[in-house]
């Protein structure tokens, strides 16, 4: 993913490489914009399969993006052995899409 657009519905696909998912007790996807905490999904907010986790952003959620600044993203991760985990961060643009609303 190199890019969001506003008022769409992107999904992001996250696959642990240093443990294996079934040993994961706490998933975070965290969506920052200048250092603040713009959308944060849980676990439960994922669609787990064997291809990874696979979380959904709403019209709404991606509009809550200000266009032409980077967004990015990161993944902490937590195993029932209390070992934490976190991701490099990933950098993506942000863009206005064709119709800058719900439809």
């Amino acid at each position: 993913m190199s890019s969001i657009a506003r008022w769409t519905t992107p999904s992001i696909l996250y696959k642990p490489s240093a443990v294996q998912m079934n040993t994961i007790s706490e998933v975070i996807l965290t969506v920052r914009q200048n250092g603040a905490v713009i959308i944060e999904k849980h676990k439960d907010d994922a669609v787990e399969s064997e291809d990874g986790y696979r979380w959904g952003l709403s019209q709404e959620e991606s509009a809550a993006l200000s266009s032409g600044l980077t967004t990015v993203l990161q993944i902490d991760y937590k195993c029932f052995d209390g070992l934490r985990y976190t991701t490099r961060p990933m950098r993506v643009d942000t863009l206005n899409s064709a119709k800058n609303e719900a439809i």
